[in-house]
């Protein structure tokens, strides 16, 4: 779940960038740091914070509601069909603090952005039409994160046979929280990286005996050769005529 989250979080965040970025705001290049970094975090604040009270909101109903789903599960109902209640009142628990802050924003508050600006000498009117765009972008990244991490979270305690699976959530008593997810996930890297360190192994001893296999055959082919090339040499070393062959006979006599 933890990576389902990173993965949410991220893809809700980049797509929200882009677009206020490319379309809405305009900026050439699109990785200015004036704009890019007090706007992305902003985003990624109010959406981690929208995951947050969602999914604690889904974990609570798992462990308080979990008769009435496994009830439901059993009468035929299915996964969407018995989670929708729960879905609808996490999402809107985790909407709430965002929709309280945007129905007073201007009337009884001014954000933080907009009195910034101000103070640094901007128009109030162009601060207030930054402080809207900044608001509708925290208000759509915040409530696609909020949706996506809760049906993801429904989507693992309850499997594609619709049955309740409450082992697959992390339990706070067994290691849960932000450090339980930490640690699965580390353990989750590290089984992967000790399969690919074992592939490459077993890929590498493969290539060295099918080197040193090579290696020796190609002694055994150039030893065959040099053993026929000097069988050769001996067979067609030239004789001496028979005139020389009688004066070497003869000098050895005397």
């Amino acid at each position: 779940m933890f990576l389902h989250t990173l993965l949410i979080i991220a893809v809700c965040t980049s797509s929200v960038m882009a677009w206020a970025l490319l379309l809405v705001i305009g900026v050439r290049p699109w990785w200015n740091a004036q704009y890019l970094i007090p706007i992305l975090g902003m985003v990624l604040g109010n959406t981690i914070s929208g995951i947050s009270v969602g999914l604690a909101a889904v974990m609570e109903e798992f462990s308080t509601g979990a008769d009435r789903i496994e009830k439901l599960l059993a009468l035929g109902a299915s996964r969407s069909e018995a989670t929708k209640e729960l879905l609808g009142r996490s999402v809107r628990l985790a909407m709430t603090p965002l929709l309280n802050q945007m129905s007073v924003v201007g009337l009884v508050s001014i954000p933080g952005m907009m009195t910034g600006q101000i103070l640094g000498g901007s128009n109030p009117d162009q601060a207030a039409r930054y402080q809207m765009v900044i608001m509708f972008l925290l208000g759509a990244a915040a409530t696609a994160a909020a949706v996506c991490s809760t049906t993801a979270a429904v989507f693992v305690a309850v499997d594609s046979c619709h049955r309740l699976r409450p082992e697959r959530l992390i339990t706070r008593g067994k290691g849960g929280g932000v450090n339980g997810a930490i640690t699965y996930a580390l353990k989750q890297v590290w089984r992967f990286t000790v399969r690919v360190c074992t592939a490459s192994l077993a890929c590498l001893r493969w290539c060295i005996c099918c080197g040193s296999r090579r290696a020796r055959d190609g002694e055994q082919q150039s030893g065959a050769a040099d053993d026929d090339t000097s069988e050769q040499h001996d067979v067609q070393q030239p004789l001496l005529p028979p005139e020389q062959q009688q004066t070497v006979a003869g000098t050895a006599a005397r």
